[in-house]
């Protein structure tokens, strides 16, 4: 199309797409939810929330500080070339998350519910077919991109194929990960 992209034009994309997003989960949430639940007063636990949220605070603290160690790293290094190129391989790599994520947000209220109701043997039969389920679907996800990973380094310019095997080390964890299952989801629910 001829345009120039630069950092300020990713950013007012990525606000605008966020935005857009935002609007569009907001209508579809009003559309959605039953009638019936506008009429419910909520009821929370604050004190149960209080005693979890300092370990869940932790755990997610952890997660990102782990997730950006080793641009951080490059970076502190003086590599910042290395690090972009690093950086684009994990946000890569992260692709094949999205089925985790997508199965995370289905099933947690009913690993939820199955708690609250002491239905440990169901719920461990469901978080295992969750398991089985990203990890299948994640393995197809980092199987392509196992074999893309120089032709879609190449395609962002010269030198980026130099990120495509730190790619290949990455959707290795990323399976691994993906095999273990929902740990976070599990736990917060």
């Amino acid at each position: 199309l001829g345009w120039t992209l630069d950092a300020p034009f990713v950013m007012g994309a990525t606000v605008v797409s966020s935005v857009l997003g935002l609007v569009c989960a907001g209508y579809a949430m009003r559309r959605h939810r039953p009638r019936i639940v506008d009429d419910i007063f909520p009821a929370y636990d604050a004190a149960t929330w209080r005693r979890a949220a300092i370990p869940l605070v932790i755990l997610g603290a952890t997660e990102c500080l782990v997730n950006r160690t080793g641009v951080i790293l490059l970076g502190w290094m003086g590599s910042t070339k290395d690090a972009g190129i690093y950086s684009l391989a994990f946000n890569i790599a992260l692709v094949v998350m999205m089925p985790r994520v997508a199965m995370n947000t289905l099933f947690a209220p009913a690993i939820s519910d199955l708690y609250a109701r002491s239905d440990r043997e169901s719920m461990q039969v469901l978080i295992t077919r969750i398991a089985s389920w990203t990890f299948c679907a994640g393995f197809c996800i980092a199987a392509a991109l196992f074999v893309l990973a120089d032709p879609l380094f190449a395609w962002f310019g010269p030198g980026y194929e130099t990120g495509a095997p730190a790619l290949r080390i990455l959707l290795f964890g990323q399976l691994m990960v993906a095999s273990a299952g929902s740990q976070l989801y599990v736990m917060t629910m």
